[in-house]
C-alpha cells in the first residue's frame, strides 16, 4: 500500500491540515487498515471498483477504527483542522465526534459533485486541486475560526501533547476553564483528549523516523512514565501494541507524511 500528503495552498491553507491519498495493493481482500486518531475531521473519497463511488465524513476519534479494504481501492481524503470541521460541514462539533455517516448528510448535493469530480480515480497529485476546487467557494460563507482555539492546536501539537492547559491557557490569554469550553465547543474534544491523540501521533514519528529510537527512548522523551505507560496509551488509542502497530506501519510506504 502506499499513502502520501500533500500541504494545501493558501487558499485552503487556515481550513485543510493536510490532502491525502491511499492506494492499496499487496494485501489480501478485505484486509483491515488501521485508522489511528488524530483529532481532525476528513472528508474521504473512496473509488473501489465495481462499487460506486463513496463521499464520506469521518470525524475526530480517541478510539481507534479499522475498516476492511481490498487490492485496487483509491481513497482520496480532505483533512480539515480540529476546529474547521464543524463549519466545513455546518453541523455542531460535538456531533461529528467518532462518526462516519456519507458526506451528503451534512453538504447535500455537493458531496455527489465532489465524488463526480473523483471519478474515474485521479492522479494522487491532482487530489489537491480538485479537493480545493470543492471548498474554496465554500469557504466565504463560514464564520470566522475562533484565534483562541486555533493557537492552542498549533501550541498542543508544538508541544507533542507536553502542554499543560493552565499553560496554553496562559499563551491564549484566556483562563482555564473558558478556553477548555471554547475548545470542546469547537473541535469537539477535550484539551486533555487532544493532547493525549498528540502525544500518540508524536510516538508513531519514530516509525517514521531514519533512525528509529527505541520504545524506552520513545517514551523518555515524550513524557510517558515508563514503556509500559505508552503501550498502555497505544492499545487505548491505537488499538494494538506498539510492535503491532509498527509492523502494521512497515506494510506501507509512506510519502511526504507528518504525524
Amino acid at each position: 500500500m502506499q499513502y502520501r500528503e500533500f500541504l494545501p495552498g493558501p487558499g485552503t491553507a487556515d481550513w485543510v491540515a493536510r490532502y491525502w491519498t491511499m492506494s492499496v495493493s499487496g494485501v489480501e481482500p478485505g484486509f483491515g487498515h488501521r485508522i489511528i486518531p488524530d483529532g481532525c475531521t476528513d472528508v474521504v473519497v473512496a473509488v473501489r471498483r465495481p462499487a460506486p463511488t463513496i463521499v464520506a465524513v469521518r470525524g475526530p476519534r480517541a478510539t481507534p477504527l479499522v475498516l476492511p479494504v481490498s487490492p485496487g481501492d483509491r481513497y482520496f481524503g480532505m483533512r480539515l483542522w480540529p476546529d474547521a470541521g464543524a463549519p466545513v460541514l455546518g453541523a455542531p462539533a460535538g456531533t461529528l465526534v467518532e462518526r462516519m455517516a456519507p458526506a451528503g448528510q451534512f453538504v447535500g448535493g455537493d458531496a455527489d459533485r465532489l465524488g463526480r469530480a473523483f471519478d474515474p480515480a485521479p492522479e494522487a497529485a491532482a487530489a489537491p486541486g480538485i479537493f480545493g476546487n470543492w471548498l474554496e467557494p465554500r469557504l466565504g460563507l463560514l464564520p470566522p475560526l475562533d484565534p483562541a482555539v486555533r493557537l492552542t492546536i498549533l501550541a498542543a501539537s508544538a508541544a507533542d501533547g507536553a502542554a499543560r492547559v493552565t499553560d496554553l491557557a496562559k499563551i491564549v490569554g484566556l483562563g482555564p476553564r473558558q478556553l477548555q469550553r471554547r475548545f470542546l465547543r469547537s473541535t469537539g474534544l477535550t484539551i486533555k483528549t487532544y493532547a493525549r491523540i498528540r502525544r500518540l501521533r508524536a510516538t508513531l514519528g519514530h516509525l517514521l523516523a531514519r533512525e528509529p529510537r527505541t520504545w524506552s527512548q520513545v517514551a523518555a522523551a515524550l513524557g510517558f512514565a515508563d514503556h509500559s505507560h505508552l503501550a498502555g496509551e497505544f492499545a487505548r488509542l491505537a488499538g494494538a501494541p506498539p510492535t503491532e502497530i509498527a509492523a502494521y506501519i512497515a506494510r506501507i510506504q509512506h510519502l511526504d507524511v507528518v504525524p
